[in-house]
Parts: structure tokens; sequence; C-alpha cells
């Protein structure tokens, strides 16, 4: 029986402002933006259904004549957050994140408020956030005093609060994910903090398996890939095909992007088919199914070329929202261990019920990816 959840992924709206730049001739490409471009490229290419949350937000984005938009029209959907399931796990990813030894309550306030219209309106910007946002904000966030008003504070501090919107927002995609089950493919930004909360949770996870397996032996035995569920793969720049086929005119690329997903159709259905056993399915057809995932991809550089891109899936822990307050001191390993005392059960569906995100690597660091970087100097002239 099928999930529903295959052939589908999450993406953000940072990625979807970082694409839809490049149809604005007086805007200047960047790497970073063409980096953001380019994953987009291939998540439009390989699957059947982009979703984004934020209805305020995506309303307001300048789609009037847009040949980009009207591409993407029927594959991209907006949807709008649940935000009892989602709120108090964002919450604790955050806490997570920080390290601090913060408080899941101490957040929710933030997040509340994240969701009135005059928040999204004051966060709102047609141009996407880069590093030195995402960093602001987590310094903004780690020395605010514990016992702060943080909706004042930050209501009170007109620079600052976009950008600790922007990173707060990562954790609200990350809980979506797990409340939707949907895999998340984020923006170059929001990778590097995501990679830094696999690192953090996938500690805590391997600390909880360990106790699970001291207390409760052979009840606890997991048979899948490997203790660390990291899937990896060569994947051609998909956008290199478009940039090059479009090329010279930025008003070509739509265009070429519908081409480019018609024509790999076939291999859509058949990464959807692969997906839907290795991600959703049962554990004792895992690498079965990894190598009907593997040999997806091995057909796309056989047609289309290889190239310097890495796409790996990693794992993060999910909090459910009657568990979320567990995590209450990330800095000290044995305040994660309160989760221990949950039911059995309950434990075993936060560290075996899968939560993916998709990273999107280029190999080297642009520009020195020497593909990518031909096809694309038109594009940053």
């Amino acid at each position: 029986m099928s999930t529903g959840l295959s052939g589908r992924r999450l993406i953000t709206q940072n990625l979807l402002a970082a694409a839809a730049l490049h149809e604005d001739k007086h805007q200047k490409a960047t790497w970073d933006t063409v980096r953001d471009f380019s994953v987009f490229i291939d998540v439009f290419c390989l699957y059947d259904r982009l979703e984004v949350i934020g209805r305020q937000a995506y309303s307001m984005l300048p789609k009037a004549n847009s040949e980009f938009y009207g591409a993407i029209n029927g594959v991209l959907h907006v949807g709008q957050l649940n935000n009892e399931e989602v709120i108090r796990p964002a919450c604790a990813h955050l806490v997570a994140f920080l390290g601090e030894g913060r408080s899941v309550d101490e957040f929710e306030p933030l997040f509340h408020w994240m969701q009135h219209p005059d928040s999204v309106e004051r966060s709102y910007g047609a141009s996407p956030d880069g590093p030195d946002d995402a960093e602001s904000g987590k310094i903004w966030l780690q020395t605010l005093p514990n016992d702060a008003d943080i909706v004042g504070e930050l209501n009170r501090d007109s620079v600052s609060h976009r950008k600790v919107t922007f990173l707060a927002r990562s954790f609200i995609y990350l809980a979506q994910a797990d409340a939707s089950g949907l895999a998340l493919t984020p923006d170059r930004v929001r990778s590097v903090v995501f990679e830094a909360v696999c690192d953090k949770e996938k500690k805590l996870r391997n600390a909880l398996r360990a106790q699970l397996l001291e207390s409760m032996g052979e009840a606890f035995q997991e048979s899948r890939l490997g203790d660390e569920f990291n899937l990896t793969r060569d994947i051609t720049p998909l956008a290199a095909i478009v940039f090059d086929r479009a090329s010279p005119h930025r008003s070509n690329i739509p265009r070429e992007m519908v081409r480019l997903r018609n024509e790999l159709a076939p291999l859509r259905a058949r990464l959807r088919d692969a997906e839907e056993e290795l991600l959703w399915g049962k554990r004792d057809t895992e690498v079965a199914a990894y190598r009907k995932w593997q040999a997806v991809f091995k057909q796309i550089e056989q047609e289309f070329g290889q190239g310097n891109h890495l796409l790996s899936v990693s794992e993060v822990l999910g909090f459910a929202k009657d568990v979320a307050g567990a995590a209450v001191k990330p800095k000290e390993p044995k305040g994660w261990f309160q989760l221990l005392s949950l039911p059995i059960d309950v434990v075993r569906r936060i560290l075996l019920r899968h939560r993916f995100i998709e990273l999107h690597h280029l190999r080297s660091e642009l520009p020195g990816t020497e593909t990518l970087r031909r096809k694309v100097e038109w594009l940053l002239a």
C-alpha cells in the first residue's frame, strides 16, 4: 500500500525565493543563489509534487507575469501549519541546536508570535536570506537572558526581527516535515543549520539506543542498513543541463526546466517507487530498495552525464508534541534520558521512525565546480 509520501518534497520559501530571483534582470545572481536555484531545479525535475508552508508570505511574493511561477504551477503546493502538531517539536529542535540549557517552554511564545500576520509581514523579504542572517539570529537567541520576554525584546529590536525569525522558521520546517511525514529539502543556509542539528541529535539517538539495548537486550534489536541511516548518491547537477540549454537568455530557463522535467518522467516514477520502499517501507526490504534507489541515479548519470553533485539523506529525532518537553537540557546528556521514562513503545517510535532531510552538496566549492561554473557564467554576468 502506498504511503502517499514518496514523490513529494517539502521545500523552504528561501529556496523558492533564490530560484525566482534569477527571473529578475535587475537582480544580480551570486554563487549562493545559483546553488539554491540548482537544488530547486533538481527537486522540480525529480519529484512529482513540491510543498511549501506559509500562505501569507507566499501570497506576498511578486508572481505577476512570471514565467517561472507559471512553469511550476501545478507542481508547487502551498500549505499552512498545524500549530498544535508543530510548535512544541519546533521548540525542541531549536533547544537542541542552541545547546545552552534552554527549555522548550521558553520558546513557545516566539513560535506562536511568528504565525501572527504582523510578524509575517515584518519578516517578509523577496530576496533570500543568507548565512550572516542565520548566524546573527543564533547569536541573538543564545545571548538572550533566560527570563527575558522574548517576543517583547524582539519587537523592540527591528534589526534582528527578520534574522531571528528566519532562523526559528528553520525548525518550523523541521517539525512540519515530521508532522507531515515528508522529506525536507532545505536551502543552502538551512542545510548548514540542519547538518549541525543532525550531528547533535545523532549523538542523542546513539546514547538512547545504547541505553535501551542495555536495559532491554534483544527486545530492542534493529534491522536496517546500518546504525547510521545516511544515504549518499552522486548525481548530475540537472541545473547545468537547464542552464546550458537556456544560455544565454534567462527568460529561457522556465521553459527548459519544464522540458527536462518531462524528459525525466519515467525516471521520476522509478525514483518514487524506490523511495516508497526505501524510506517508508518494511525494514527487511531496505537493502533491495537501496539498490533500486541507486540504480535510478546511475541511469540519470548515464543519460545526462556525470557531475559534481552529492545527494545525502540524513535523519533527525522526532519529537511529538506531547514528548517535546523532554528536550530540556541538551547540554547535559542525562537530561535527554528523561525520554527513557516514557512508555517503551513511545521511545521506540521516537528512535525508529524515519524523519528525513535531503541535503544537496556540490562536490567542489563553487565556483570550482567546473561543469556548473561554465554553464552559468552568462547568468552571473
